[in-house]
């Protein structure tokens, strides 16, 4: 299905999201330190660097902001890029996405809630740890505030619509626009797929290489993903997904390719074969945008 798209149509089949996690990095610049330093070593005021220490053990926080890092890695995985931090979140994963983003919040905030269990014995080790350079007022009052530096906001929107601009140059601008950042969110669904290939193909290309599975369980899943991200119904998207998925069609099978010289020599010309064929439609649509 290619249309004419606007932001009005596109919210047939999208929403804008942006995702902001806020937690306590732990990190503080200190100045009389960093001065010490400076004299220590006889550098010139300013020029020597910054000395930050770590108000909170990183020890601590570690768990935490690998949760921080699966709620990041789940967002970028079902949306696309639009303009600054807001992305396209598809209607066509909205579910799965959902799903999945809601346990990693919840486990977000588990871990959330244990930290600030714990803020009386993370004070008492910053003490002990900093030493001298210890300073009460650099930390929250209470385990509540403490508690209230880690959230997880997921805020999303309609696509703004240019019959909104009564101006119609403006309109017309607001249109190339969007034009332009469905160019680009094509562009970044085609990347997906390149990548996996351009994997493959390299890998591959090694007679010695050991690999895993995911291998080629990485190129269905690119296929798979950038069916769902195609939230437009773009026709050219899909065909050269189907151009993929043909092409390689016999040739993902790892076992195979483990033990037969001759099937990882045919899959590397396959996977190159395509790869020309997706950077052919990316060029088309660079043109486009």
């Amino acid at each position: 299905m290619n249309i004419q798209i606007t932001a009005e149509k596109l919210s047939q089949f999208a929403r804008l999201a942006d995702l902001s996690i806020s937690r306590l990095v732990g990190g503080r610049r200190d100045d009389k330190a960093t001065e010490e330093v400076e004299k220590k070593h006889h550098i010139e005021s300013g020029t020597g660097g910054q000395f930050v220490k770590a108000l909170v053990n990183p020890a601590y926080l570690k768990a935490i902001n690998k949760a921080s890092s699966r709620i990041r890695e789940n967002f970028y995985k079902f949306t696309l890029p639009w303009h600054g931090e807001q992305r396209v979140l598809p209607v066509s994963v909205y579910d799965r996405f959902s799903e999945v983003h809601n346990k990693l919040v919840a486990e977000f905030d588990k871990l959330a809630d244990e930290l600030a269990s714990k803020y009386d014995e993370i004070l008492s080790e910053a003490k002990q740890r900093l030493n001298g350079l210890y300073r009460p007022d650099e930390y929250p009052e209470t385990s509540n505030i403490f508690r209230d530096k880690f959230a997880v906001n997921l805020d999303q929107f309609s696509f703004p619509r240019e019959t909104d601009l009564r101006d119609p140059e403006l309109q017309a601008r607001a249109l190339q626009a969007v034009s332009g950042r469905l160019a680009v969110c094509h562009a970044k669904l085609l990347d997906r797929v390149i990548e996996s290939l351009q994997k493959f193909g390299a890998t591959l290309a090694k007679s010695d290489a050991i690999f895993r599975d995911s291998l080629v369980g990485n190129i269905r899943e690119a296929l798979d993903e950038a069916d769902a991200l195609n939230f437009t119904g773009d026709s050219r998207i899909a065909e050269a997904i189907a151009t993929v998925r043909a092409g390689l069609s016999g040739h993902l099978d790892a076992d195979l390719l483990r033990e037969n010289q001759y099937a990882r020599t045919d899959a590397v010309k396959k996977s190159e074969e395509v790869l020309k064929a997706i950077y052919s439609l990316k060029s088309t649509l660079g043109a486009s945008a």
